[in-house]
C-alpha cells in the first residue's frame, strides 16, 4: 500500500464518527432510491423528499406501480425531476420483475438511473469493497494528494483502489467523503483546522 494514503486513512478513520450515514432509509431499496435522487441535489433535500416518497411508495413494487405525475410532484424539488421519476419507477420496476436487487456492479449499472457511482453506493452499503467517489471525495484526495481538479470519478476510483487495500476502500471512501463536508470545502476549504494539512499538497502550496 501507498505510505501516504495509509497516512491519510488512520487519521481519517481515527477522526470521523464510526458510522457515517448522510441519507435516510430503512431498506437497501429505500437507500439505492435515495442515491438515485441525490444526483445535483443536496442530502437534505433527498431526505424531505423521501419522508413522503417512501410513506406512499415504501416497496419496489409500490412504486413500480405509483402513477409518474405524482412522484414527479414529490420528488420535485431534487431537481430533474422528470427524468428522476422515470428512473425511479423503472428501476422499481426491474427489482421488482427480479425479485431482488442484483448482486453485482455490472447488473446493478444496467438499472434505470444507476451509473458506476450509485452501484459502487450500494456495494457499500452491503459492507462489500467499493470506492464511491462524488465531489466531497474528489476535493479532498486531489487536493492532499495533488491530482489534477478535473479528473473524472472512474480515474479518481481506480488511483485510489491502487494506493490501498480492499479492505481500506469503504472507510476511506466515508472518510473522505465525510471529510470534505466538514472541512474541504470546495470553495473555501478550512486548512487551520484541517488534521490533513502537514501532508497536505495544497496546503503546502496556498493553504498556509
Amino acid at each position: 500500500m501507498n505510505e501516504k494514503y495509509l497516512q491519510v486513512y488512520k487519521i481519517l478513520d481515527k477522526t470521523a464518527p464510526p458510522k457515517i450515514a448522510f441519507l435516510h432509509f430503512t431498506d437497501e431499496f429505500q437507500f439505492l432510491i435515495s442515491v438515485i435522487l441525490s444526483a445535483q441535489s443536496t442530502d437534505d433535500c433527498v431526505n424531505e423528499v423521501g419522508k413522503v416518497l417512501f410513506k406512499k411508495y415504501p416497496t419496489a413494487k409500490a412504486l413500480s406501480e405509483a402513477n409518474i405525475d405524482e412522484v414527479k410532484e414529490i420528488i420535485k424539488s431534487t431537481g430533474f425531476y422528470n427524468n428522476k421519476a422515470k428512473n425511479i419507477i423503472a428501476c422499481a420496476t426491474s427489482i421488482d420483475e427480479l425479485g431482488h436487487i442484483p448482486k453485482n456492479i455490472i447488473s446493478l449499472t444496467k438499472l434505470n438511473g444507476v451509473g458506476h457511482k450509485t452501484a459502487n453506493c450500494v456495494l457499500g452499503f452491503r459492507g462489500e469493497p467499493s470506492v464511491a467517489v462524488d465531489t466531497h471525495v474528489k476535493n479532498v484526495v486531489t487536493r492532499v494528494f495533488n491530482l489534477e481538479t478535473n479528473i473524472n470519478a472512474d480515474k479518481l476510483e481506480t488511483i485510489i483502489k491502487k494506493n490501498l487495500e480492499p479492505g481500506y476502500w469503504l472507510r476511506f471512501s466515508n472518510t473522505t467523503n465525510w471529510w470534505g463536508r466538514e472541512y474541504c470545502f470546495k470553495r473555501k476549504p478550512n486548512c487551520q483546522e484541517c488534521k490533513l494539512k502537514k501532508l497536505c499538497s495544497f496546503y503546502k502550496e496556498v493553504g498556509k
